[in-house]
């Protein structure tokens, strides 16, 4: 199963779930699923990552190895951190969005946007990338 969502962009872009990311909470992490993770992204090419997730989020992947950002880095992807609370309405505050654009601009593209589920928070920095003049 792909943790790719969906392509924006002619392939510049793309959304996707977190690692190991399971509907069930009482399943435990493992330095595999954020390896199998970051293989299937470089797979496709990504070269970027911007993880849209908030701090507690995180943590999850402190209980073994490095963690994941620097999971991500270690494996030679350039790496965004915009920390969003999971279930906020609207999931983009107005102070977020010069960020999720900045590291738009910034990161090596292909580009994967990674919340929790890829669904909510990820969408809603796709739409807001798509709709700037240029991209």
């Amino acid at each position: 199963m792909s943790n790719i969502h969906e392509w924006y962009l002619n392939g510049r872009l793309c959304r996707a779930r977190r690692p190991g990311y399971r509907m069930k909470r009482q399943h435990v992490l493992t330095q595999q699923e954020v390896n199998c993770w970051i293989q299937e992204m470089k797979g496709h090419g990504v070269a970027g990552v911007l993880c849209l997730l908030d701090w507690d989020q995180l943590e999850i992947y402190d209980m073994f190895g490095p963690g994941l950002l620097a999971s991500y880095e270690a494996a030679g992807l350039k790496v965004a951190h915009v920390p969003l609370p999971d279930y906020r309405d609207p999931s983009l505050s107005p102070k977020d969005e010069p960020l999720v654009l900045s590291a738009w601009r910034t990161l090596p593209k292909p580009m994967v946007v990674h919340c929790s589920m890829g669904l909510i928070r990820s969408k809603a920095a796709v739409e807001l990338i798509i709709k700037q003049p240029g991209t």
